[in-house]
C-alpha cells in the first residue's frame, strides 16, 4: 500500500495502529495471545510486527519517505494494579 501511495504522489503514509485494527491487536496486552516472537511478553515483542513493516517500507521507498503511526495512548480494560 505504501508503494502505491508513493507512486500516486503522496508525500508519506500513516499506519493506523489504534482502535482495534490489526497492529493494535499485536500491541495490546489485552488482545495479544500469541505464543511466539510477536507475543505479549514485552513491548519489544508486541511491537515487532509494526517495526518490521516500517523497516520494509523504508527499505523499499527510502529512509526519507515519511511513515507516521497513530496509536492508542492508553489501553482500557486492563487492571490498574
Amino acid at each position: 500500500a505504501a508503494e502505491r501511495a508513493e507512486k500516486a504522489g503522496f508525500d508519506g503514509v500513516e499506519i493506523n495502529a489504534a482502535s482495534s485494527h490489526l497492529f493494535d491487536s499485536f500491541l495490546s496486552l489485552a488482545m495479544n495471545r500469541r505464543q511466539d516472537a510477536y507475543g505479549p511478553a514485552d513491548l519489544e515483542s508486541r511491537s515487532r510486527f509494526l517495526v518490521e513493516v516500517i523497516r520494509e517500507i523504508k527499505k523499499r521507498l527510502g529512509q526519507d519517505f515519511p511513515v507516521g503511526v497513530i496509536m492508542n495512548g492508553a489501553e482500557f480494560g486492563l487492571d490498574k494494579g
